[in-house]
């Protein structure tokens, strides 16, 4: 697509699928934020079959200069570029995808090259989630552009439901950490996509690097980007983390809760071996089996609760 130069300082990538309920919320968030830099935020849509992307659309055209919208149909996508018709700084990029990437995921990052290409940094955020801090990237721009050792920022956040209501977040009981934290990780994620931002040139290896290492997952990710330099917490709520009854990290399943558990112990277990001395195959068969009998008990103790009232 033919745009105008703009030198962007962040993008925002958002991958979406199926979440309309949600992504009003979500791209509000990116509009309401407080810069004295441009950004872009790089959302696509993965062919949601639930009317997500004619909100998508309906968003861009009440939101954003009539004058600056530009579409374009390629036989991938159909692509809209605008900017915000009051906040100056904020441009949207929106790729519509016309056959879901469910298989080929990697294909989305190609799509959106273009606007990663001019930025130094990049904020995440999924489409259900949503951001309530109108400094957030201002701030965590801020802190990376004078702390050059540091290659990550992230920061406390809200538990929501499908409501919006306030709901019990179970990392609580976490302690967050700044520095080098790569230790701290294998123990346990204490880090919220929504929260995050980061360098650019880093996020680009350590993207190539979870792939050649078999890794995957968010998790695998932070891992990664602890090897390479320092994080730094905020302890701030800027955003609002949503759970929903069936995703990637929760689910009504517990053969799914279980597979979710053992592969993040998977991805935990690749980077323990690059630090230390690889464990046992009885230490790890110990392992899974705890985490199998930790959340089936875990798993049908809620449901007989839940029944008894």
């Amino acid at each position: 697509m033919k745009i105008k130069y703009m030198i962007y300082k962040v993008n925002v990538r958002c991958f979406t699928f199926n979440q309309s309920k949600y992504i009003t919320d979500t791209l509000e968030g990116f509009c309401i934020q407080k810069t004295d830099f441009p950004y872009i935020c790089s959302i696509v849509d993965d062919a949601s079959t639930d009317g997500a992307q004619n909100l998508i659309r309906l968003f861009i055209e009440n939101n954003f200069e009539i004058q600056s919208i530009q579409s374009e149909e390629t036989d991938y996508a159909n692509i809209i570029f605008a900017r915000h018709v009051t906040n100056r700084n904020c441009f949207f990029a929106a790729v519509l995808l016309k056959e879901n990437h469910y298989l080929n995921s990697a294909k989305k990052f190609d799509y959106i090259s273009q606007w990663r290409a001019k930025c130094d940094y990049e904020a995440l955020c999924e489409g259900d989630d949503y951001w309530i801090d109108c400094d957030k990237l201002q701030e965590q721009y801020n802190f990376l552009e004078y702390h050059k050792e540091f290659c990550l920022c992230y920061s406390d956040f809200l538990t929501v439901n499908e409501n919006k209501d306030i709901v019990k977040n179970r990392y609580t009981e976490r302690v967050c950490y700044s520095g080098y934290v790569f230790d701290n990780l294998l123990l346990a994620n204490f880090i919220q996509t929504v929260t995050v931002f980061c360098r650019m040139r880093d996020l680009l290896i350590a993207e190539q690097m979870v792939t050649n290492r078999g890794a995957r997952y968010d998790y695998g990710f932070y891992l990664e980007m602890s090897l390479m330099g320092k994080f730094y917490y905020i302890n701030k709520k800027m955003s609002c983390y949503r759970v929903l009854s069936e995703s990637a990290s929760h689910s009504k399943s517990v053969k799914n809760e279980i597979n979710f558990a053992l592969e993040c112990n998977r991805i935990k277990q690749i980077y323990y071996s690059l630090k230390y001395e690889g464990r046992s195959k009885l230490y790890l068969y110990i392992i899974r089996l705890k985490i199998i009998t930790k959340i089936t008990l875990k798993f049908y103790l809620k449901n007989f609760l839940s029944f008894k009232h």
